[in-house]
């Protein structure tokens, strides 16, 4: 009896520890108090070393060395939110580093990613030319809450883990939850799926100091608060480099045959098997036209995106001469996407493992998706996903090709 009642006791005592350890009531307020610090900010330097988070593989995730200059302006938010900003730095994927720079000085945006290329300038961009332009890797580095409207976006819900020591100081480690909804397929249903961002807020300045969201981690070095720079600052381009002007439709074309294989190429060979135990290859796929949709668990947009995949292949389920394919790379935990295919309940064929195939596609940005026509050859391709504009085309291309 004796025993039993200590083993309660020591439960108890856990479950106060545990609840300690994941306070609601002070996360939300030690993050309302970095909100407030955040949007009093003018402008902010700072430093960030980004890596794969751990476990995560670096054949798709760099690892980056930056230092980012950003500036709070009335100006359009074109993915860099309403400010300015300057970065110049490296990046190193797959053992090949290359230096990089960009800035957007409220007009134009310019971007040289090796030093030995022009500046690449263009004007009148908007968030989704940048966001191809960029790519997701640049496109995501700064650090969000220093310069948003709405600083860390409204989660579902706020923890409190716990005290650490963060890049020279301690910091409140925070765990942010959002919800997101998606509708599947053309049903009026949805599923529901939970991302989770962590932050590490320093206890003196209320500053994120590093940050993780189980695909990057990235440690954030302040340099300066509140020096103000003269708009021309705001600019990657010297005496003695060239510059290359484009508009926005004509700098995404060329920016995409960097992680795209070019249209009217013959798509590359490739063995595999689905989920299911089924056998498919590009061999066998001759005489269809096929739809690949390259994903992964850890990807937001490839959640979002995989709804309106599942509505492709329904709008053509009942024809033979049609194969939609997912095949997921990347991923972290074993059967990680299998088991989200399957709770999903998505009906179009599944390839896991496809780390191999997305490298003979040149996949460098996730969701990538490619149409290959009945005789073998890319007819379009698309990095990253626009629910709008991508699931209207990827239908229009496939009638065209039956």
């Amino acid at each position: 009896m004796k025993k039993i009642l200590l083993f309660a006791i020591f439960i108890f005592l856990v479950s106060i520890l545990n609840a300690q350890e994941k306070d609601p009531i002070k996360g939300e307020k030690i993050l309302n108090i970095s909100r407030g610090v955040c949007l009093s900010l003018k402008s902010i330097e700072y430093e960030v070393h980004q890596k794969p988070a751990r476990g995560r593989s670096s054949k798709h995730w760099p690892f980056i060395k930056a230092k980012i200059y950003q500036q709070r302006a009335d100006v359009k938010d074109v993915n860099f939110d309403k400010a300015l900003i300057y970065a110049h730095g490296t990046m190193k994927l797959n053992r090949r580093e290359s230096e990089f720079k960009f800035s957007y000085n409220g007009d134009k945006i310019e971007l040289q990613r090796n030093k030995r290329q022009a500046v690449k300038r263009v004007n009148a961009v908007n968030r989704e030319s940048t966001a191809a332009i960029f790519g997701q890797h640049l496109t995501m580095l700064r650090i969000r809450p220093y310069m948003e409207e709405k600083t860390y976006r409204s989660p579902s819900r706020v923890f409190y883990l716990g005290k650490e020591f963060k890049n020279g100081g301690d910091t409140y480690k925070i765990q942010c939850e959002y919800d997101m909804y998606f509708q599947v397929g053309d049903s009026k249903s949805s599923s529901k799926r939970t991302f989770i961002d962590i932050w590490w807020i320093n206890t003196m300045t209320f500053l994120p100091v590093a940050y993780s969201d189980n695909v990057v981690y990235k440690d954030i070095s302040i340099v300066s608060v509140n020096k103000e720079k003269p708009i021309s600052f705001f600019s990657v381009v010297s005496k003695k480099e060239k510059v290359k002007d484009y508009n926005s439709a004509e700098l995404e074309k060329e920016m995409h045959k960097n992680v795209l294989l070019e249209e009217n190429s013959v798509a590359p060979k490739w063995r595999s098997v689905s989920q299911d135990g089924k056998e498919f290859s590009s061999d066998n796929l001759k005489g269809k036209v096929v739809l690949l949709d390259f994903w992964g668990t850890w990807c937001g947009p490839c959640i979002v995106a995989m709804p309106n995949i599942e509505a492709i292949h329904n709008s053509f389920k009942n024809r033979k001469d049609v194969v939609v394919i997912g095949i997921s790379a990347g991923e972290k935990k074993p059967n990680a996407a299998e088991n989200y295919f399957t709770e999903k309940g998505y009906t179009y064929i599944h390839i896991p493992k496809g780390d191999e195939i997305a490298k003979k596609f040149k996949v460098k940005v996730y969701p990538t998706v490619y149409i290959i026509d009945k005789n073998g050859k890319i007819v379009d391709a698309a990095a990253g996903y626009n629910e709008e504009r991508d699931t209207k085309r990827f239908k229009q291309v496939i009638q065209q090709h039956l």
